[in-house]
């Protein structure tokens, strides 16, 4: 029975799994950091009702296969075209103060609106974050 030694120091790596396919997967880059591995659908059998596959990730070495997850954030904004009003309108008195107008000095800014939507843009981003994960230098054959 194999069984690995008592170590002193500490054999593991630490790394994030944005960057867990660069060195050893055959992968892609995205442009921003992210190296996207080559993988494919590996059939295990067919049911009755259903196929059964599990992923296979190209690699260079005889390792642990395992695609460690990339948490995604996605958040809009918003962006609006609207008018600034500026200037004076003349209102009604209210009915307790009498019969006559006013002038009222006006400060507003209002979106520029269809029958059932706002005139603007809606923009859409995406960001990944890496997870860390930590492997060890020394496995069991």
């Amino acid at each position: 029975m194999e069984y690995l030694e008592i170590a002193d120091e500490h054999r593991t790596v630490t790394k994030s799994s944005i960057s867990q396919a660069r060195d050893t997967k055959l992968s892609l880059s995205n442009g921003v950091g992210a190296f996207l591995p080559i993988v494919f659908d590996n059939l295990d059998y067919i049911d009755c009702d259903r196929v059964k596959s599990h992923p296979i990730i190209v690699s260079t070495v005889d390792d642990l296969d395992y695609q460690y997850p990339v948490r995604e954030c996605t958040y809009y904004t918003d962006e609006y075209v609207y008018v600034d009003e500026h200037g004076s309108e003349l209102r009604t008195l209210p009915h307790w103060f009498g019969e006559g107008f006013y002038t009222k000095y006006v400060d507003t800014s209002n979106f520029i609106n269809f029958d059932t939507e706002s005139l603007g843009t809606r923009n859409k981003e995406t960001l990944q974050g890496g997870l860390h994960y930590t492997t060890a230098i020394d496995t069991l054959e």
